[in-house]
């Protein structure tokens, strides 16, 4: 029960029309839920993605500026983080993928009251990193509007006649090293031939490439990792979608597939993970995805990793952020545990009840969370 409401300011990028923006919104739409007093300021991380706000509670909170502030809440990389000491609180929330940090940009982190982050997975980095400011895990919320969305959403991908009825596995997300596609490409076609009444349907981008070359790029990898294997057997489709899609779309993925996997060497929570299991979906996620701590033991399978240095093969996306370097560490999956998992999957047919994750990664849920660290 809210008991003394706190003039709170919150900054973050919440009008930027990308994940960070996504998730930067959420967080503040569950800070609208709890009864105190919030303004909302926006930053940009990227300007080339402004994002139109249409929520009212959102353009209000923006209208209501205080004369002085409780506490301040700060939604940002670790580097851009600023302490301001006229607060009787500053708080960061901050997502971490790695196991381990080894960058000057932790050093804002101690001067915080306060971190809140997605999982306890990146409580146990901090610890890790040398951060010395007390960490607490909130979830992340996903949104009752999504929510809303879920409960009453009926819109179906068109598959072609071959594959209309076939198991789906998916997954949607970047190409990119740390999403380790490769793996999840490998592990399907090892499992599964053309006598498996399976599929597995590939949502994703590359950062800087159209979604042509995207295609193209991703065929290509597809078509390589396949010519790796030197196996005689007639693979089993797999499906490539990269254009943008609307989240309608989006949605649709989620609702006309059956398994979602995830086999990244670092994830802080895994929105289309949670995302999945409000549709229903089961999940195979690696030990390096965050989101396992959410979700009850017979509605996911988890696939063994073993810790290794970060090592990057391309870091030119990064832009300027001093994080991913050899001396932090991420964790690679296991490429035979992955087969087994997809498989028993496939033979098995799991469900999930949506309707208790509707409830676990909803604004309220998340709202109250967060009411139990602002004091």
């Amino acid at each position: 029960m809210l008991t003394s409401p706190k003039n709170i300011l919150y900054v973050g990028p919440y009008r930027q029309n990308d994940g960070w923006g996504l998730a930067a919104r959420d967080c503040l739409l569950s800070l609208l839920t709890t009864g105190h007093n919030i303004s909302a300021v926006p930053v940009y991380l990227n300007y080339n993605a402004k994002y139109d706000i249409l929520d009212k509670n959102i353009l209000e909170a923006e209208k209501n500026i205080s004369n002085s502030y409780d506490i301040v809440i700060q939604k940002a990389l670790p580097s851009a983080l600023s302490y301001n000491g006229n607060y009787a609180q500053n708080i960061a929330i901050i997502f971490l993928e790695n196991n381990k940090l080894f960058s000057d940009g932790v050093f804002p982190l101690n001067s915080m009251n306060q971190i809140l982050v997605s999982t306890q997975k990146e409580v146990e980095c901090l610890k890790r990193s040398g951060v010395n400011t007390k960490a607490n895990s909130i979830m992340q919320p996903i949104g009752t509007k999504n929510i809303s969305k879920f409960s009453e959403y009926d819109n179906k991908l068109q598959f072609a006649e071959r594959v209309k009825n076939s198991y789906k596995f998916y997954y949607i997300g970047e190409n990119i090293q740390r999403k380790n596609i490769k793996d999840l490409i490998a592990a399907f076609c090892l499992e599964f031939d053309e006598t498996d009444d399976v599929c597995f349907v590939l949502k994703t981008n590359i950062p800087g490439l159209s979604a042509t070359q995207a295609s193209q790029k991703t065929q290509e990898e597809i078509h390589n990792i396949q010519k790796s294997l030197r196996t005689r057997k007639k693979f089993a489709p797999i499906l490539t979608i990269t254009e943008r899609l609307q989240d309608e779309q989006l949605l649709a993925i989620h609702n006309s597939c059956d398994c979602f996997v995830v086999c990244s060497y670092g994830e802080a929570f895994c929105r289309p993970a949670a995302e999945a299991l409000c549709f229903g979906n089961y999940v195979i996620l690696s030990e390096g995805v965050g989101i396992k701590e959410m979700i009850d033991s017979n509605d996911f399978g988890l696939v063994s990793c073993q810790e290794q240095p970060v090592i990057m093969q391309d870091y030119s996306y990064l832009g300027g952020i001093d994080m991913y370097n050899g001396e932090e560490t991420w964790s690679i999956p296991s490429v035979l545990e992955l087969k087994r998992q997809m498989r028993l999957a496939f033979e098995n047919r799991p469900q999930v009840d949506s309707s208790k994750y509707l409830s676990r990664f909803s604004y309220e849920n998340i709202g109250q969370n967060i009411c139990q660290y602002i004091q």
